[in-house]
């Protein structure tokens, strides 16, 4: 009996530590986005500010969401008359009542941005591919041009995605 207890606990011991050791690549991810795939799916690629945000509830009054309003300086596909851009982003806080919604976007006051963004249902701007479709552009130590971390300067990035752009809408297939 003492064995058959001694394995049973053994056993709970090596499949809990199986659990914990496991978990962290069970959980999903979202999957990486080609920028092919995000110029497809949005309808406006917008460069520049955060300038406002504010958290309520949507139309149905069940989920939280936030209106980021953008200073747009540049669309680099398609354009929004005039130059600011709302996008609505789930999740938020509404007085007490929080919502947080994973692979979202994360917005910053004053944040300097690229942002792919397509219509959904309600005509609202959403950011294509959840936070993917973000690009916090940042200015360079050494010579102080704006970047998008990880990938170009600004300029070379945009310059990508108006090629990509171009290529799409002319129906020709991807360089490989």
């Amino acid at each position: 009996m003492l064995t058959s207890t001694r394995r049973m606990a053994t056993s709970l011991l090596v499949a809990g530590l199986c659990s914990i050791i496991l978990a962290p690549q069970a959980r999903s991810q979202a999957k990486a986005v080609s920028l092919e795939e995000l110029t497809r799916s949005s309808d406006v690629v917008a460069v520049r500010q955060v300038k406002n945000m504010t958290s309520e509830w949507d139309e149905t009054g069940n989920r939280i969401r936030t209106k980021v309003l953008l200073s747009v300086d540049q669309y680099v596909v398609g354009t929004v008359n005039g130059n600011e851009l709302t996008l609505y982003v789930p999740g938020g806080e509404v007085g007490t009542v929080g919502e947080l919604y994973s692979h979202m976007p994360v917005f910053k006051q004053d944040e300097q941005v690229m942002v792919f963004a397509a219509r959904d249902q309600q005509q609202h701007y959403r950011v294509s591919a959840g936070e993917q479709g973000k690009f916090t552009i940042q200015k360079d130590q050494a010579t102080g041009k704006p970047m998008i971390p990880g990938h170009a300067s600004l300029e070379e990035f945009t310059n990508q995605v108006k090629s990509t752009a171009q290529r799409l809408q002319s129906g020709d297939q991807p360089n490989h």
